[in-house]
């Protein structure tokens, strides 16, 4: 009997936890602690060994840095979110696009990190291009769980100027709303 593919049979609610950790880390600038929740995540939502997800978070973590310490020419970090997308696309037998994938992962990054420009409708519409191009589905069907993943950013961004980081209140609802929203994928994404 063949394995389900992780990508569409991730535990939803551990992915979340994960997640949320993830920016609480990386606005603590915790960078160990990133880098550590990262790796899970990478076994989790992937179904990777420790050691092949250590291998991708080692890959995804150069141009995350790189993206963090620049302010223009972004697409400098295209071609290693790629190698890294190309790397998870051959662990678990997935067949998107990873250069199509990475584009898609750095304008969310963009975008993201310039809120007021797009809004929340063109944070939404970033990340549900990026599951589109992940499922290779119609970006409309999985808008709710990218709605949802955008609003967590959204309280987050606001938690953070108005509370601080660490220990702040804010996190709990930026958690259900990531639970909400990986929910809402699992469900968008499952074959028919």
């Amino acid at each position: 009997m063949a394995r389900e593919n992780p990508l569409y049979s991730f535990d939803a609610d551990a992915v979340a936890w994960l997640e949320t950790r993830m920016w609480e880390a990386y606005y603590a600038k915790q960078d160990a602690r990133l880098f550590i929740l990262l790796v899970r995540l990478i076994a989790q939502q992937f179904g990777l060994p420790w050691a092949r997800a250590l291998t991708i978070a080692l890959m995804l973590a150069r141009p995350a840095m790189r993206f963090a310490r620049t302010r223009e020419h972004y697409e400098a970090v295209i071609p290693d979110i790629a190698a890294a997308y190309a790397r998870l696309q051959t662990e678990g037998g997935s067949s998107f696009d990873a250069e199509a994938v990475a584009a898609r992962e750095l304008r969310w990054w963009i975008i993201h990190r310039h809120p007021s420009e797009a809004g929340e409708e063109g944070l939404t519409d970033a990340i549900a291009d990026l599951y589109a191009v992940v499922y290779r589905l119609p970006p409309s069907t999985v808008r709710e769980a990218a709605r949802l993943r955008a609003e967590a950013a959204i309280v987050a961004d606001d938690g953070r100027k108005r509370y601080g980081v660490r220990g702040a209140p804010y996190w709990d609802e930026v958690g259900a709303l990531l639970r909400r929203s990986y929910r809402a994928l699992k469900v968008a994404v499952q074959p028919t």
